[in-house]
Formats: structure tokens, sequence, C-alpha cells
């Protein structure tokens, strides 16, 4: 297509669709690769039915897919996708089938998703060669549930297999509005340490983001440098059709069990009006670092009230924020935030202990409703007198 004339492709705007009606079966490549003309998608758009209804995480009369990139990446494929956008559809599926040093090279300009359940984009080991072609700044999602596989993977060098000049990560500067996001990293091509972290970013307007890793991943890892805005409240601009819908909550950022306490938030900026907070951290087994944030305020009781932690009793650990900025000019730091070891004990108790604490004779009798677990390093001392009562039949001290 041009600019004054695009193509669009899909279904038929005068047929009455319904939720049962079916759906026709999106583009894909043959498989296996057949063909030696390389895909040209320039001034698109490729759409489902407008009115759109589709339950997340599920399978439809039809292809499931709108549209499948797989098999079009391929050796020598010299693929160009500019100014496209994808709309209204259950899931898109967008990785190559060689790694990014066989492909020849590619061009992604202007890419756009719009109403999709699910964008599945993977896999980061495979997109690191930068030389051959890049996406920076030109992906844009409004009303879709994303999942982005390893998006920090960089390389500094520059050979025939690993070349990225720039050291930016391979999914770097995308836009999200009103959608949902999963981004799970369990890998980085370099060795990292403090100073030379493996790290993504991204822009953010009312849209959550959940942080995910593996157990077996130790590197350094920070979602940074990144803006995370609002125009409404977290249930008037929620879509409820991605397949992440149901795990949204008002966090701009959830960590829970499946991050593994990996990810460093650190010098973003968040403006956490309309009923958002900013960070909902549930992993039980240590601390999330937070630093050279601005929250969009300088107050310290604001800030707790826009973390969700183990100062809140909800059995995951906690997010150390300190220092952080006391402007958006981001030029002075304030290293006065919350600490749980100034927190009193907890009378019920549940999960693990982090900071040493006193159980004293004015608060007791102390509960134990679950399993608590005493952390290495960890002292708990108790006074003469106090009592502590077993409440459940799965209580245990650990």
């Amino acid at each position: 297509g041009t600019s004054a004339n695009p193509v669009f492709i899909g279904v038929n705007p005068s047929v009455s669709w319904t939720s049962s009606s079916g759906y026709w079966n999106g583009i894909k490549a043959q498989n296996p690769s057949q063909g030696n003309d390389p895909l040209l998608l320039r001034n698109t758009t490729v759409a489902g039915p407008s009115n759109f209804w589709y339950t997340p995480g599920q399978s439809y009369t039809g292809h499931q897919y709108l549209f499948e990139f797989q098999r079009f990446f391929r050796t020598n494929a010299n693929v160009v996708v500019d100014n496209t956008t994808f709309e209204n559809g259950n899931q898109i599926q967008l990785e190559p089938e060689q790694y990014a040093y066989n492909l020849g090279s590619y061009t992604i300009e202007n890419l756009n998703f719009t109403n999709i359940s699910r964008v599945y984009i993977d896999d980061g080991f495979r997109w690191y060669n930068t030389c051959y072609g890049e996406w920076w700044d030109d992906v844009s999602f409004y009303r879709s549930g994303v999942y982005v596989y390893n998006p920090n993977i960089m390389s500094m060098y520059s050979g025939t297999n690993y070349c990225n000049p720039n050291g930016r990560p391979v999914y770097d500067g995308w836009t999200f509005d009103q959608s949902d996001v999963q981004i799970y990293s369990s890998g980085s091509w370099t060795t990292t340490t403090a100073g030379n972290p493996t790290w993504w970013r991204g822009t953010f307007t009312d849209t959550a983001v959940t942080l995910l890793s593996s157990s077996g991943f130790n590197a350094y890892l920070e979602l940074r440098d990144s803006d995370f805005t609002v125009t409404g409240s977290p249930t008037a601009t929620a879509w409820p059709y991605t397949q992440f819908a149901s795990q949204r909550g008002t966090a701009f950022i959830t960590a829970a069990t499946g991050s593994y306490g990996k990810w460093i938030v650190t010098n973003n900026t968040f403006a956490p009006t309309n009923g958002w907070t900013g960070i909902e951290y549930t992993y039980s087994v240590g601390h999330m670092r937070a630093p050279y944030n601005w929250w969009g305020t300088n107050n310290v009781t604001t800030i707790d009230g826009l973390i969700e932690d183990m100062l809140d009793n909800n059995g995951g650990g906690w997010v150390n924020y300190s220092p952080f900025w006391t402007s958006a000019a981001m030029n002075q730091l304030d290293w006065n935030g919350t600490s749980p070891a100034n927190i009193p004990l907890d009378r019920e108790l549940l999960g693990s202990l982090f900071f040493s604490k006193t159980m004293t004779l004015n608060n007791s009798p102390y509960y134990l409703v679950g399993p608590w677990t005493i952390t290495p390093g960890v002292r708990i001392t108790i006074e003469p007198g106090v009592q502590v009562y077993a409440n459940t039949t799965n209580s245990s001290i650990i």
C-alpha cells in the first residue's frame, strides 16, 4: 500500500459477525518455509471484526492467530514491515525462524497492535544482532495483552553473530497504552555486574506490567528509565479482553512468585493518580530494590501507600525505595524511606522474617497463623512471659 492508498486485509464489514459465527484464519507462512520472495507489508492493516468479543485465552472457530510471523523471518528473508497495524484479533505470534545473523536483513517501522488479546513476542535470543535490523522506538500497543520474552537481551560486541554497537535492548523504547504487559527475562548474552546490568525500558500509559523471571537467573536485571502515566482509573481505562486481564490490579508493576525477586526497578518516573499505585511485591523469599525513582511525590507516607509489600502484611518481602528523587527534575535524593527494621513485629505470624525483631510482653500473645520462617542471619528475641499460640494445624516455626 501507500500512505494515500493503504491496503486493508480483514473480515468483510458487510457481514454480520457474532461471537459464534466464525473468524477468518488469518495470515501465516507455509511450513516448511517455501518461496524465495520476502514478506513486504507497507501501509497495511490486518484486522478481525470491529465488534470484538473474544474471551481471552480461548481458541475460537477458525484460526486463533490473526498473523504468524514465524517462517516469514527466515534465512536471507530481507523482511520489511512498515506502517502496519494489526487490530481486533485473538493472537499475534511474532518470532523469527532463524537467528538474526541468518536473516539477511529486516526493517520494522511503525508497527502497531490494537485490540489484540495476546501478542506473543519471542525470542530475545534470536533478535540480538541489530546490525541486520532493529525496531527500537517503532512499536506501539493499544488495548492489548503483550507477552515479551527476554526483552533485555543486548550485546556490545560487533562481530558476525553478535552485533549491537549501541548496547540497547532488542525491544527498546516501545510504547504501551491501556494494555497488560508480562515481561519474562531469564537470560543475558554478556556477564552482568552491578555497574553493567541487563535492562529494559518502555513508555506506559494506563498499563499494568508484570515482571517475571526464572529461579536460576542470577544476572543483574533492571526495569529502568521508563515513564508510567495515567489518564483515568485502572477500571475506567481497562480493556477486558486481554489474555492477562484477570490478573490486572491497580499497580503499575506487579512482582509476585513468578518474579523470583530478580528485578530491580530504578530511575523510573511514576504518576500514580486516579487510583493507580506503584509496585505490588508479593514474592516472599527476598526483597526488591527500587532506588532512584520519582514517585510523583516526596512524601514518605504517600510513597509507602503506593507500595504493597511486607509492611502491608501481604506475605511478600520488602520494597526498599531509598534513595528516592524528591522532584520530577531528579536532581536531589532523599535516603529516609521507611525501613521494616523500625516497624514493630506483627502479632499474627506468617511467611518469612527478614529483619531481627523482638516479641515484647506488652504485645503478647502472638499467633502463628501458618508456617513462619526465620531466615538466615535473622534473630528473633522473645521477652520473658511472652506467649506464642498456634492458631492453625499447619502452624510451624522454621
